[in-house]
């Protein structure tokens, strides 16, 4: 498989032999070439350790949604369109969740790419201002960016490329992720019943649709566009629900989680360590606070549902002696983020990859030969886009569920340094 160092190319004469690219449905398979620069993760955490610097952070803001419809439906992208939000209730107990495994189970294509163009344009029908933007990106790249600290034996891969000052972060499926375990495909059934069962979808476990929010939130000193899929939301037709909602619009979605119920101590330690930071994360980028949890038995019966808030998770962590350094994940995001956009900004317009290795506890970058990734973005930007950039429209308030004036806000922190570079960043794109 691919791997972006000197020692996984072999030399002939003066140039390295090349080989195939693993993401899937590329119309043209690119090569990669030998190791450019290396972020090393060892070096990093000995700095942070004894420079734990602060981090700017601010909540995530609505920016828009979409519902992408069923393989039945067409597999469309319906920007705009919150249909595809299912609403919770609470499932009765005990659930078989082997129930309709594997006759009405409709998989997720293994090979269906999950590009940064989907997220370019939810930018794009929101009207977004690029100028203000330095990463855009979905939320699972920086999910695995911000947990390598405490995931040090977990690869990832993710395609780049610098464009008009924006980074664009692009998914890369590996051989690493997922499914490389006995009844790995019945324990992901069982994720997508449990969602299935809360949202009164039960007879049918159609894994191929999604509903997801366009976010702006701020990491460090990146402010970045980001999407991020979400499970349901509560049932807030009630008069003090609608008020809270519309203060907080976040707060009405849930992220719903299986998990095997441990019965001895070592099960319920290792469930806090492996557990709670990759929840965290996941619904702190996206400013969900809440998790609703179902806990199965062996055989795969529901047998309880739990409640936690997010916010908390950190510190109920550390009380079970389980306690993990939610900042530095955040730091290093920022850091690892910074490094990644001098080299890609270095290499403006060229179709890079950045690949973290455990053998090395490197972030290893490397160029793409034959890359697509800078025409892809070519094509998404339609040339008036650029021209009105400073034009910036408020998206309407039925698609982000706030009202026109939140909606519009830029996510606090930015100094007089970042708006001159925003500045400067309009004008080169007008």
């Amino acid at each position: 498989e691919p791997r972006c160092d000197a020692t996984s190319i072999l030399f002939v004469t003066d140039s390295p032999v090349t080989f195939l690219h693993d993401l899937a449905l590329m119309p043209q398979q690119p090569v990669v070439r030998q190791l450019e620069s290396t972020f090393k993760v060892d070096s990093w955490l000995s700095k942070d350790s004894q420079n734990q610097r602060s981090i700017k952070v601010a909540r995530p803001k609505v920016v828009s949604c979409w519902t992408k419809t069923s393989v039945k439906a067409g597999s469309e992208y319906l920007y705009g369109d919150d249909s595809g939000l299912p609403t919770y209730t609470a499932p009765k107990l005990p659930v078989d969740l082997n129930k309709g495994y594997p006759a009405s189970y409709i998989r997720k294509d293994d090979d269906e790419a999950c590009p940064v163009e989907v997220v370019i344009q939810g930018a794009a029908q929101a009207q977004v201002a690029w100028a203000d933007v330095q990463v855009c990106t979905f939320r699972n790249n920086l999910n695995k960016i911000c947990l390598t600290p405490i995931s040090p034996k977990n690869r990832w891969v993710i395609d780049a490329c610098w464009f008009e000052g924006t980074l664009f972060l692009d998914i890369v499926k590996t051989q690493d992720e997922g499914g490389n375990y006995p009844d790995a495909d019945r324990f992901t059934y069982y994720g997508y019943k449990f969602e299935a069962v809360c949202t009164g979808e039960s007879d049918e476990v159609d894994a191929t649709s999604e509903f997801a929010l366009l976010l702006r939130i701020k990491l460090g000193n990146h402010g970045v566009i980001m999407a991020a899929e979400v499970d349901c939301a509560r049932d807030n037709s009630g008069a003090g629900q609608q008020g809270a909602s519309a203060a907080d619009p976040l707060s009405k979605y849930l992220e719903l989680k299986t998990f095997k119920l441990p019965h001895q101590p070592h099960q319920r330690a290792r469930f806090l360590a492996q557990k709670y930071p990759r929840w965290w994360i996941q619904s702190f980028l996206a400013g969900i606070p809440t998790l609703v949890l179902g806990g199965r038995d062996q055989q795969g019966t529901l047998q309880e549902i739990q409640t936690l808030s997010v916010p908390k998770l950190p510190s109920e962590a550390a009380a079970a002696g389980q306690p993990f350094d939610a900042w530095r994940l955040l730091r290093f995001a920022d850091d690892c983020l910074a490094w990644m956009s001098q080299h890609a900004q270095a290499r403006a317009g060229e179709h890079l990859r950045f690949e973290f290795r455990p053998d090395t506890a490197a972030v290893h970058m490397c160029t793409v030969q034959h890359g697509t990734l800078m025409d892809r973005l070519k094509q998404v930007f339609p040339a008036a886009a650029a021209a009105s950039l400073d034009q910036y429209q408020e998206p309407s308030s039925a698609a982000t569920g706030m009202p026109n004036a939140a909606a519009s806000e830029v996510c606090a922190g930015s100094n007089e340094d970042e708006e001159a570079g925003a500045a400067a960043k309009r004008a080169r794109l007008a």
